[in-house]
């Protein structure tokens, strides 16, 4: 449950977080410290650490450089997807799926536990 909730949070952040066209403003999702990727009218995509925001200019951090992109040029801005999103919801479904099947066994989960410390190891 906590892994849809989490999923559900990041989608809705990431569509609040896109800026689509010039004379729009940016986001307050969009704050300093948040690893960003940022892509620009010519469809050229640079990603940075956010660093300032103002109505004018979003400064990127890009390797220890500070880029300015002006608002007027940004297409699009995304948060980077992370295999930490990936691990969570495949522990949340194998962790939901290992509770059914132990909540439908008759015995209470008693053979599943005795068929993994019984069986042999294949060789």
């Amino acid at each position: 449950m906590v892994a849809i909730i989490r999923v559900v949070a990041a989608s809705a952040f990431l569509v609040s977080s896109q800026v689509t066209a010039a004379g729009q403003t940016i986001p307050a999702t969009v704050e300093k410290g948040l690893k960003v990727a940022v892509v620009d009218d010519s469809g050229a995509s640079v990603e940075g650490r956010v660093q300032d925001v103002t109505p004018e200019s979003v400064r990127l951090d890009i390797r220890g450089a500070a880029t300015d992109i002006p608002v007027a040029r940004i297409v699009r801005i995304e948060r980077p997807d992370t295999v930490k999103n990936g691990a969570l919801t495949g522990l949340g479904i194998g962790a939901a799926l290992g509770l059914i099947s132990t909540a439908a066994d008759p015995q209470g989960g008693a053979v599943l536990v005795w068929w993994a410390i019984r069986k042999p190891a294949c060789r």
